[in-house]
């Protein structure tokens, strides 16, 4: 299949790998920075444009994978086409694309990032079609580089999305806040890795509710303060740490 992707960055790029290594054709990179352009362009072995307007007629399928802030002004530019016409926003409706006669969405269900190889082949890609040939279609094109393909409605998806924030994005930032709080007193960030890994295994064979641990699900209000008194110089932190505890223990009522 020949395809044309617009986006230059991390969804692009992995997605961009992940169908040349299937063999299917990438004849071009659509991006506005053009210095990523040129070089995902040359890794994928197509051309570079810096316009919407220039998509090749020969694509039979366009890949939107921008922003979710970028999106439809990127729709909105693109010229009328009989290509299939997706985007890879977990957050945005397939409607978006109901001015296309064939349109979709090709969701990869993983934090992704350019500079970091993935197999993905173990990478769930949700899909949706506007039409039941259309989701035939994505299927068959998602499940030459992935194992884990799944029909989602936009709906679905979306609520997806929002799950991932709370189990990827919000976490790392917590990871993030022990990084600082370790590294301001010397230690080593390692230290805590074990613990980490540990807390993400558990959910293999726990609820993530019955997993949890810490002072604010044993409703421990010594060491709770102590922590507090700990952030003194971090009101931000307190604030963060007061609401988190909370909802703990409001969620691990004593019995």
């Amino acid at each position: 299949m020949n395809i044309t992707i617009i986006g230059t960055g991390n969804v692009a790029t992995r997605l961009g790998v992940a169908l040349k290594a299937a063999n299917h054709t990438i004849v071009q990179i659509i991006g506005r920075n053009a210095q990523t352009g040129h070089d995902l362009a040359q890794q994928l072995n197509c051309r570079f444009d810096d316009s919407t307007q220039k998509v090749d007629p020969n694509a039979e399928l366009i890949i939107i994978a921008v922003s979710d802030n970028a999106l439809e002004n990127i729709i909105a530019e693109l010229p009328v086409t009989t290509a299939l016409v997706t985007h890879t926003a977990g957050s945005m409706p397939m409607s978006l694309l109901q001015c296309f006669n064939n349109h979709g969405v090709i969701y990869p269900f993983q934090t992704l990032s350019r500079q970091k190889e993935i197999d993905m082949t173990q990478v769930p890609l949700l899909i949706e079609g506007n039409t039941p040939t259309t989701t035939d279609q994505l299927g068959k094109l998602a499940k030459t580089i992935s194992n884990r393909v799944t029909m989602v409605t936009s709906e679905q998806r979306q609520q997806l999305h929002l799950a991932a924030v709370f189990a990827c994005n919000f976490t790392n930032h917590l990871y993030a806040i022990a990084h600082r709080l370790l590294t301001e007193k010397g230690l080593d960030f390692a230290l805590i890795r074990p613990l980490i890994e540990e807390t993400a295994a558990k959910i293999w064979t726990l609820p993530p509710h019955e997993a949890q641990t810490g002072p604010a699900v044993r409703h421990d209000d010594k060491v709770m303060e102590k922590h507090l008194k700990t952030l003194a110089t971090a009101p931000d932190l307190q604030t963060l740490y007061r609401q988190l505890s909370a909802h703990i223990m409001a969620s691990h009522q004593k019995k």
